[in-house]
């Protein structure tokens, strides 16, 4: 299985287990053997935190042989060349090894939580950093720490300036990606948030991590209506 399908498969069964068409879900079902094996811990590894998504949300059972699969992905792709010096990399394993250790799972090696980003400066810098947050956009999952809420809580308007943009030109991954950040902040008067998720599944509904920031982004919307 070549690692791109691995991925896409992942992250569908990721979405159906969060929008409650498949509850059963569990990361050593989706370990095969042989390359298959490689890909399905790779998929892992690239989904990062939002392989736990239906752990942390629904509050599946984490098991020792998923923790395993956690472990084993870590020592395949997680000590790499130049990955400790470069903050992106940081944060995604911080946010692996934080989803894991709410869940249960094992402690994973090299996940230091980074050090602060650069803060928001609002204004003319908006267009740079709502696609820096765009990519940052893992770590936002219900129950998970996230050092940037505060940050982002601040900088909603700029989010929502960039969501707009990403909707304009057609990028929907951009945009589902934003869209997951303020569904975790305060509403933004004005912004009809909901309108834009069936927008971007409207036009990308084939791309299934796409897919998979809606799903998380539709969980954070139905938890602050709590």
């Amino acid at each position: 299985m070549r690692f791109s399908s691995a991925v896409q498969h992942l992250a569908d069964d990721v979405v159906r287990a969060l929008s409650g068409a498949d509850h059963a879900f569990s990361l050593s079902d989706h370990i095969g053997h042989g390359a298959h094996r490689t890909a399905g811990l790779a998929a892992v590894w690239v989904l990062g935190a939002d392989a736990l998504a239906p752990f942390v949300v629904n509050r599946l059972p984490f098991t020792s042989a998923d923790g395993e699969v956690l472990l084993t992905a870590a020592r395949l792709f997680g000590d790499r060349p130049g990955d400790r010096e470069t903050p992106l990399h940081g944060l995604r394993r911080w946010a692996l090894d934080q989803a894991s250790f709410l869940v249960g799972g094992p402690r994973l090696p090299l996940s230091d939580r980074p050090g602060a980003l650069a803060a928001h400066e609002g204004g003319r810098d908006w267009p740079v950093w709502s696609a820096r947050m765009a990519e940052l956009a893992f770590l936002v999952l219900p129950r998970l720490p996230n050092p940037l809420h505060a940050q982002v809580a601040t900088g909603r308007l700029d989010l929502a300036r960039g969501l707009t943009q990403a909707i304009l030109r057609q990028d929907w991954f951009t945009a589902a990606r934003l869209a997951r950040w303020l569904a975790a902040v305060p509403p933004l008067p004005g912004l009809n948030l909901d309108s834009a998720l069936e927008r971007v599944q409207l036009w990308d509904g084939h791309d299934a991590h796409a897919r998979l920031h809606l799903a998380v982004a539709r969980v954070l919307l139905r938890e602050g209506e709590r």
